[in-house]
């Protein structure tokens, strides 16, 4: 059976419903783009996906959860667990986004949550060469682990 294909505007309108039935930022992010909710089935070609996380449907979509993530304050392990993620990055690096942080009077892990709900663009990623560090492991309480 062939599939039509959903537009972007359609896309951001499901998705604009979806944040505002929310309170938690975290709820709403998790039935929008987490693995095997609404972008992924709208979007199941990565291509398709990538298009539209690239666009300014997405870009609505993300002032969205931006308006909602200001006005819950609640803690995000209040709806699902959280994780750490502990990177790597040059001194300078740091430095700057400190900075930005403070320019914007939030935290650094606040600055560092909104610039990963921004898609990558993959022209900006370097390719190639052997992939170093450890490797995501899937945890038992993530229902999306044997997806990865």
């Amino acid at each position: 059976m062939n599939q039509v294909p959903i537009s972007f505007a359609s896309a951001r309108d499901q998705a604009v419903d979806m944040i505002g039935q929310n309170m938690r930022w975290v709820a709403a992010y998790r039935q929008v783009y987490a693995i095997g909710e609404l972008i992924d089935r709208l979007f199941p070609d990565p291509a398709a996906r990538g298009l539209f996380e690239r666009s300014d449907e997405n870009g609505n979509v993300l002032e969205q959860l931006a308006h909602l993530r200001a006005i819950d304050r609640s803690k995000a392990s209040a709806v699902e667990p959280q994780r750490i993620l502990t990177i790597r990055l040059p001194e300078s690096m740091h430095h700057r986004l400190a900075r930005e942080s403070d320019a914007l009077e939030i935290s650094l892990n606040r600055l560092a949550i909104s610039k990963l709900l921004e898609p990558a663009l993959p022209e900006h990623i370097p390719s190639g060469g052997k992939r170093l560090g450890r490797r995501c492991r899937a945890s038992s309480s993530d229902p999306s682990a044997e997806r990865r």
